[in-house]
This record gives structure tokens, C-alpha cells and sequence, in this order.
């Protein structure tokens, strides 16, 4: 027996037949869900993305480098050339970005 609340049916195929009445001999309750189907079918609302994202990993290759003799120097060398370590730090990475960039805009705010 299938149950749903306060319904009861004796098999599955009384269980489809009576959603089948429901969905095809009552189909003015479900108008309101067709409207709502067809409107977002027909909605032409793409969106253009005019600004091109940047590639970061791109940005920070050292192209002057082989990959095939030092390949770490070739896929960070161009960020560690742009980030170098401060004179009062034992040690720099992204982590230290985003750490001055969010007191940063903490002090904006």
C-alpha cells in the first residue's frame, strides 16, 4: 500500500490513475504553474559578459624560464618577482595578501 496524507491507495497503478485525473481532468490548477513555465522558457535574457576576467596564473608565469628545466621557477617565479619578501618578514605568501588586504578594507570601513 502506498499512503499519503489523508489519501489512501490500494497499488500504484490506483496511486498513477489518480494523478493522472488530477494533473489531466483538473488542469486548471496547474494553469497558474504552465504560465510560469512558458515565461521562463521564453525569457531572453542573456547576459553579456563585456568585461574578460583576468588570468592570475597566466599573469605570474616566468616565461623567461623553461618549464622543462625548472618548472617551479617558471609557474611562480613571475609572482615571487612581483611579491618579494618585506625587509621585516621572515617569510611572504598569499596568506600575508589577504590578511593586509582585509585590515585593509576593515580600517574603510
Amino acid at each position: 500500500m502506498v499512503y499519503i496524507p489523508s489519501v489512501h491507495f490500494d497499488s500504484i497503478y490506483s496511486l498513477l490513475l489518480s494523478l493522472l485525473n488530477y494533473l489531466f481532468i483538473m488542469p486548471s490548477r496547474f494553469l497558474w504553474l504552465a504560465a510560469l513555465l512558458v515565461a521562463a522558457s521564453s525569457c531572453n535574457t542573456k547576459v553579456e559578459n563585456t568585461s574578460t576576467k583576468r588570468d592570475y596564473l597566466a599573469e605570474n608565469l616566468d616565461t623567461t624560464v623553461s618549464p622543462a628545466n625548472d618548472f617551479f621557477e617558471y609557474a611562480n617565479g613571475g609572482w615571487i618577482k612581483k611579491n618579494p619578501i618585506p625587509g621585516d618578514q621572515a617569510t611572504w605568501g598569499i596568506g600575508n595578501l589577504v590578511v593586509e588586504e582585509n585590515l585593509k578594507r576593515f580600517k574603510e570601513l
